[in-house]
């Protein structure tokens, strides 16, 4: 069941959540865009494969 305040339809986002399997396509896309996220700096941040061997 809903609170009060979620029972007005009139926005775009409210009408949204009653379509089957919005939430499951939510979860997809904030779990594949953080793994997407995670990738991309790793590859930012990633140290080079000789990186320590200039030491003295």
């Amino acid at each position: 069941h809903r609170h009060e305040h979620f029972e007005n339809t009139d926005s775009a986002f409210a009408s949204a959540t009653n379509v089957f399997g919005f939430y499951v396509a939510l979860g997809f896309l904030a779990c594949s865009s953080a793994i997407l996220l995670a990738k991309g700096l790793g590859l930012f941040l990633k140290a080079k494969e000789n990186y320590y061997d200039d030491t003295p």
